[in-house]
């Protein structure tokens, strides 16, 4: 009967250690200047609000009407400022994941980024917003340009800008 107990908690002992673990960690500078590094290096996602205004003026053919300077003897046009919520790189704190192999263990382990270095799976695929969030919200600053021209027919206002969309600033959001 002992020896059964012994035999049982070798086997436990043994089967215990049969899973491997998926991490991430930080990645220090002196470690990227070290070159060898277990695992695979990615820039974790951050919040942020990118902020954007418009600087030209055009007709609905794409001809300049004015500029927010007034430059070239065209009149100024107002700026309209437009922010969004976007999903950025932090480059300033990569990140590595890795697969830790418990003893005895057959394993693959895939890891798929996107060209910037943006995790988008572990055995897995995730598909990201393209940059489409920031072309759609450009559009609908666009749209509203026409409604403020309209009204103010009569007036001798100064244009909206409706094109030429510049960033401002990104500013970013805190996650609590």
């Amino acid at each position: 009967m002992r020896h059964a107990g012994l035999g049982l908690a070798i086997a436990a002992l043994a089967l215990s250690g049969c899973t491997g673990v998926v991490y991430s960690a930080a990645v220090s500078p002196d470690e990227l200047r070290g070159g060898a590094i277990e695992g695979v290096i990615y820039y974790p996602p951050y919040l942020a609000e990118q902020v954007m205004k418009t600087t030209l003026a055009t007709d609905k053919d794409g001809h300049v009407l004015g500029a927010e300077a007034g430059v070239d003897g065209k009149p100024k046009c107002l700026p309209v400022e437009t922010s969004q919520v976007v999903t950025l790189r932090d480059y300033a704190h990569p990140r590595r994941v890795a697969y830790r192999a418990a003893a005895f263990e057959a394993h693959t382990f895939n890891v798929t980024l996107d060209a910037y270095g943006s995790l988008l799976g572990v055995n897995s695929q995730s598909t990201p917003d393209q940059g489409k969030t920031a072309q759609t919200a450009v559009a609908a600053a666009g749209a509203l340009v026409p409604l403020v021209t309209a009204l103010s027919v009569g007036e001798t206002q100064p244009l909206a800008c409706n094109a030429g969309s510049v960033l401002v600033e990104i500013r970013p959001i805190a996650v609590k």
